[in-house]
């Protein structure tokens, strides 16, 4: 006769006590014992702190959420459910394709925002396949309107020439997390192309024969390549996708005409600069940035300041006012280029009550602050404040 099986209880606590002689952590020993005598089919769920059926976590979401908040002042929301629960009952039920959810939108609004977006960025991002098609956009664009063209291919997604070690995108194992870069470039372009009325966006893709003519007509090397073209006349271009989602942005603010434009003026020539020079007020200081078209250093300072100048203007009357002059744009420009005396950019001309009181040449933002506040504070307007 088969002899009487013991208590599961025995069982765990002389198997605990075999492990315990191979295992030196009690913990280890402890989890072994407690798994084998938890009843099957329940599972530990630490978030919840109960035993739980594998129902996964559509059925965890169904029970609602311990709270730390007391029950009757704020652990509810207004349909009785808590929030965690309510947080994780999204995520269990979430359709993927309405994406995040923005606060107090539904499932069904998500979707009919996610539509209209992509909607937005279709009519926003224009496809080409052709060189004449390329050409055709850039005409109709004009003289002024800056135009954005993606160059990029579904096979290929290259790291740019820096000089330093390739990036850890080079060395990811698998297609898919190698071309992880170039989507997120392509995203970027998607969100400036929506945001960036001022600008058009072009798109090329290399992956077929035709899309690869294109690309080498145009002298690509690397995929993907941002060009930046203004009148038919290319303006700058990035190669590479190491840094190009900030490069996307700061071509786009430095070669666009929007927001931007409104606190910092544009100079082309020295009739211009007087005019901007005689509209400060008396004893305020005045910033002239000297850039020239495709000087990555420039382009990069730019950012700085815009938002220097837009911080100056939130506070009030009697701050530092800032304009910018791209000294290769035509003659005009570099004659007032050649005035200024400015040899080297990018650079960056303090005056106050008409005359030039000094100047900084280099391309370290901190620094840019640092003169600034340091110009700033000569007239005694930051130290008044900091008195007060």
């Amino acid at each position: 006769a088969e002899a009487p099986r013991a208590p599961r209880s025995v069982v765990s606590t002389s198997l605990s006590l075999s492990l315990s002689l191979t295992l030196p952590r009690p913990r280890r020993v402890m989890s072994v014992a407690r798994a084998l005598a938890r009843p099957r089919g329940s599972v530990r769920c630490s978030r919840f702190g109960r035993n739980r059926s594998r129902g996964g976590l559509a059925a965890a979401a169904r029970e609602p959420a311990r709270s730390s908040a007391p029950r009757g002042r704020g652990g509810t929301d207004e349909d009785g459910v808590q929030p965690a629960a309510r947080s994780v009952r999204a995520r269990a039920y979430a359709p993927p394709e309405t994406g995040v959810l923005r606060p107090h939108e539904s499932f069904p609004e998500a979707k009919s925002r996610r539509e209209r977006e992509s909607a937005q960025v279709e009519a926003r991002v224009v496809e080409v396949e052709t060189l004449e098609a390329l050409n055709e956009q850039l005409a109709a664009a004009g003289d002024s309107t800056l135009v954005v063209v993606e160059i990029e291919s579904m096979e290929v997604c290259e790291a740019s020439d820096t000089g330093e070690p390739l990036p850890e995108e080079f060395w990811r194992p698998t297609k898919e997390e190698r071309m992880q870069p170039c989507g997120q470039l392509r995203h970027t372009l998607q969100r400036c192309a929506r945001n960036c009325p001022d600008a058009r966006f072009v798109s090329l893709d290399a992956t077929s024969a035709r899309g690869a003519e294109v690309a080498a007509a145009l002298g690509v090397r690397k995929l993907p390549t941002l060009r930046f073209y203004r009148g038919g006349r290319l303006l700058w271009a990035h190669e590479g996708f190491t840094n190009s989602a900030t490069e996307l942005g700061q071509g786009v603010l430095y070669y666009g005409e929007g927001s931007a434009d409104a606190v910092v003026t544009q100079l082309r020539d020295l009739a211009d600069l007087d005019a901007f020079l005689a509209r400060a007020e008396p004893g305020q200081l005045c910033v002239v940035d000297v850039s020239l078209t495709n000087d990555a250093r420039c382009i990069n300072m730019y950012p700085a300041v815009v938002s220097l100048a837009k911080a100056m203007r939130a506070k009030g009357a009697g701050q530092a006012t800032f304009a910018r002059l791209i000294g290769d744009r035509d003659e005009s420009s570099r004659e007032a280029m050649a005035n200024l005396s400015v040899y080297a950019v990018p650079a960056f001309l303090f005056f106050r009550d008409g005359r030039k009181v000094g100047e900084y040449l280099g391309s370290s933002r901190a620094d840019l602050l640092g003169k600034v506040l340091e110009m700033q504070g000569a007239d005694g307007i930051f130290g008044s404040r900091m008195r007060t």
